[in-house]
Formats: structure tokens, sequence, C-alpha cells
């Protein structure tokens, strides 16, 4: 029989050559899978490498993931990335996505009415890349099982919805929770970035459990939190992490406007060893008081940041000569306010340690500046100002005022 158009003449391999050109355009796959059978088939691996999930129809998310395995069974194989909302008893769902390396996990928090739970963990170790999401925690114990069935992750990302925080809780305290008595082992993970105070307590066991692998680590918690000292520097447990090539630490609440407020970034810096030779840049953020209104003017001046902040800032960068220390201001801030800010911090820190100015290009002064009246309409664009921390003024903390 003679064929209607020459399509068929070409080998496979042409047409996977040249769909692979529109791996990115979900619309132009879409049309090239309804072409004829070859596209179709060249088309499939890149319309169905990427796979969400997560919709608002009512369904829950194990509901949906069924359905969509009995429909399109011969599809798991396909999918790369998953996006995909489950309680953390219905992991074994995932294990026929065999080719499955990126994972976005938004926690159910209402328990399936036919929960699989399984005395061994389910290893799903094709998976590298992990992103959780939790609107409300579970206990340490499921969230460490969790984790332990993806053994091979290099990139976590945990995160805590703000909606847990409640209003009018300004000083919520951390939870407390007995943690795992059995190990946690991620070999592989390199880079972390961890949003949730209420699951504080594991982040030094998943730290220790990198050991040398964790090359970059982000630290958030809410500022509604307030961590004690003793609790930061267990929290912050480096001393496995001698690769580590860069640290971002925002740390909950504490007030640069209070003396001795410096007692906080100076806990952060000091897990820092002379066996971090790897370490690179240090970001430590600090809130911006200018979103308090109702604040006099004269704390847009910090206060005097305590001596213990300049002896870590001097220690780090002798003892690592390679290593950036950034104080970053929190939010986005006028120019004025940003650079008075940084004159009172200034001259408090070159008064005590006045070493400190040597350091000038590797000691750091950032902040995100706000679009001024000037500028055009609809230029909404915030800048990043960086400059040395340190300036050589005058000593004597009320110099400049």
């Amino acid at each position: 029989m003679k064929e209607r158009n020459g399509l068929r003449r070409f080998p496979l391999e042409i047409w996977f050559s040249v769909i692979c050109q529109l791996k990115d355009d979900g619309r132009a796959l879409k049309a090239c899978s309804l072409t004829c059978k070859e596209w179709r088939i060249a088309a499939r691996p890149h319309l169905w490498r990427s796979l969400n999930l997560i919709k608002c129809d009512g369904l829950r998310g194990s509901r949906r993931l069924r359905i969509f395995l009995e429909e399109h069974s011969d599809l798991a194989e396909l999918v790369h990335t998953l996006s995909v909302s489950l309680h953390h008893s219905e992991v074994s769902l995932l294990s026929v996505f065999i080719n499955l390396t990126r994972l976005a996990w938004r926690h159910e928090t209402k328990y399936p009415k036919d929960p699989r739970n399984h005395a061994d963990i389910i290893i799903i170790s094709s998976v590298t890349t992990l992103v959780l999401r939790f609107d409300e925690c579970p206990s340490l114990q499921r969230f460490e099982r969790l984790l332990s069935s993806f053994p091979r992750l290099s990139y976590l990302d945990v995160s805590t919805s703000l909606s847990l925080l409640g209003a009018g809780l300004m000083h919520r305290q951390i939870r407390r929770e007995e943690p795992p008595k059995s190990p946690l082992i991620l070999l592989h993970l390199r880079k972390l970035q961890f949003h949730s105070a209420d699951l504080l307590q594991s982040l030094p066991r998943i730290t220790r459990s990198s050991g040398t692998s964790l090359t970059h680590l982000f630290l958030e918690v809410d500022e509604m939190y307030w961590i004690p000292l003793g609790d930061l520097q267990h929290i912050l447990d480096l001393s496995q992490n001698i690769r580590l090539v860069e640290l971002e630490t925002r740390m909950g609440r504490f007030d640069p406007w209070i003396e001795g407020w410096g007692v906080y970034l100076a806990a952060s810096l000091s897990q820092i060893t002379p066996s971090h030779t790897s370490l690179r840049r240090v970001v430590l953020h600090v809130m911006s008081p200018e979103h308090r209104a109702s604040w006099p003017e004269t704390l847009a001046y910090w206060s005097d940041p305590g001596q213990l902040l300049g002896q870590e800032l001097s220690r780090v960068l002798d003892e690592l000569p390679a290593v950036t220390v950034v104080i970053r201001q929190v939010w986005s801030c006028s120019e004025s306010f940003a650079q008075e800010t940084h004159e009172s911090l200034s001259h408090h820190l070159l008064w005590r340690f006045p070493a400190l100015g040597d350091h000038s290009r590797r000691l750091r002064f950032v902040w995100n500046l706000q679009p001024s009246r000037s500028s055009a309409v609809g230029d909404l664009r915030i800048s990043i100002h960086d400059v040395p921390l340190i300036r050589n003024v005058a000593s004597g903390p009320d110099q400049g005022r």
C-alpha cells in the first residue's frame, strides 16, 4: 500500500533528534504527539519528563496519583520530575517511578483511610533532589523516617508554612521532642536549605550524617522564634562538614538595637574552625528595624553588638584567609537608613577591633536598596549594594553621630 506522506521514510532517530529541540515547549510537544505514531513515540519522553499532580480539585493527592497510575501505568518510567501531595505514610506509592530524580512533596496532614505502614523503610534510591513542604509538621521520628527513604539525596530543601506561627506569637519556642534512636544516613547530601523551626532538632543529625559531602548550608528560622544561645550552638553543629563552601544563616528573633545583640552572629561564627579550609563565604542575616514605623528615629543606629562578634569575626578572617563574611540586612531599606546602620556598626567594631580594617575586602555589608521616588514609573527593581563593612574612620563608638 502506498504511504500518504514521506514521514515514515526517515529513521526514528532523526525524529528523536528534531523533537528534542522542542523539549521545553509543552504545547509544541503535545501537537507533535498528535501528528503521527512516530512523532508520538519521540515526543512522549519529553512530554512526561515532568509531572505535576498538585491541583485544587478536591481530590486527595494519593487518590489523584492512583488515578494517574491506573490510566497511564506505562508512563511512570518516563517521569524524572514529580510534584505531588501525599501523607508521609504513602511513600510506597512512589516506588513505581523508577527514573524519578527530582521530587517536590507537599505533605498532606489528613491521615489516609488506607494507610500503608511498612515495618521496613521504603527505599527510593533514584531521587537526588527532594523539596519538602509542611503545613503541619510530623514528629521527628516520622520526618527522619521519610528522609531515610531517599538515601542518595544530593539536594534537600525543607520548609514549614508560616501559617503555623499564628497571629500574635512573637516569642514562640522551638519544639522539643525525643530524637529518633536510629541513625540517619545521607552520605551524598551536598546542598541543604532548612526553613523549619519545628524540625530544628533534626538539623544537627542531618549535618552530621552528611559529613564531608555537605558543601552548602542555608538555615532560616522565622523571626517569631526565640532561640536560646545554647540551643543555637547545638543546632549549628558543623564539626563533620569540613568541606563546607558556603554557610548562610538567618537565626530567629534577635534585635540589633539591643545592647550586645551580636552574640547571636558570634554563635554562628563560633562553629567555624580552622579545619573548614574549603569555606569561601559566610552570610549572616540581620533584621532591619526600619520596618517598625513606631520606633523612634534613634533606632536607625544599631546598638553596640558587643565584644564577641568582633572576636569571632577577627578569628575567622585570620584563620581562614579565603573566607568572605557578609552581614546582610533582611528586607529592603532606604539608602539613608542603610548608611546610618552601616556607619554605626562600622564604628562599634572598628573601635574595639581596629585590625578588622585590614580585612575590608573580605568583610562586607549588604542590603537591598528600595527604588527611590525619582525612579522611572513602573521601575520597581531592587538593587543590591555590597560595600566593605569596616570603614577607616576615627575610633570611638559615638564618632560621626
